[in-house]
């Protein structure tokens, strides 16, 4: 539902007289009293913030925000509503999320704990995932594939941080 994920699902389906249906289950994780803030503004006046961020997001909670936990259970339960679908059998779909919710589907596809999200890092900025279900079981292929973007348009993650987009 929010604009970014929404205008990215709306280019990647142009022309070819799909719907897009936002879903909140796939919406990014509302950062409480941070909410708008840079990354680098938050980190360099709330440093406990960063260190969670950075050693343990699954313990990431920011006061008046959503637990990195909570988005990890939603995400799970997001994926499962899409593929369970009677529906979608035998199509590909295409969902277009944000960086929590990314991190927490590929923490629970690829390693399936919650404890684990440290290892599974960060998607770049249209990045794609592309995974399979079948039989009940979802076997990712790969993961944070932005080969689409020329190297030139490319954002380091780095600059991000300091931007407020």
């Amino acid at each position: 539902p929010l604009k970014r994920a929404y205008k990215t699902a709306l280019a990647a389906v142009d022309g070819k007289g799909l719907e897009v249906v936002a879903d909140p289950d796939f919406t990014e994780i509302h950062g409480g009293f941070i909410e708008g803030m840079t990354f680098k503004k938050i980190f360099s006046d709330h440093a406990e913030l960063e260190r969670i961020w950075q050693g343990e997001p699954q313990n990431f909670a920011p006061a008046g925000g959503e637990p990195m936990r909570k988005v990890y259970d939603r995400a799970k339960r997001a994926i499962h509503k899409v593929a369970e679908d009677p529906e979608n059998e035998g199509k590909t779909v295409l969902i277009a999320s944000h960086g929590a919710v990314t991190k927490c589907l590929m923490c629970y596809l690829v390693l399936g704990d919650v404890e684990r999200l440290v290892e599974i890092p960060w998607a770049n900025n249209t990045a794609v995932a592309y995974m399979e279900y079948e039989n009940g079981k979802f076997t990712v292929k790969y993961y944070n594939d932005d080969s689409h973007i020329p190297q030139d348009f490319s954002t380091d993650l780095e600059s991000l941080w300091e931007s407020e987009e």
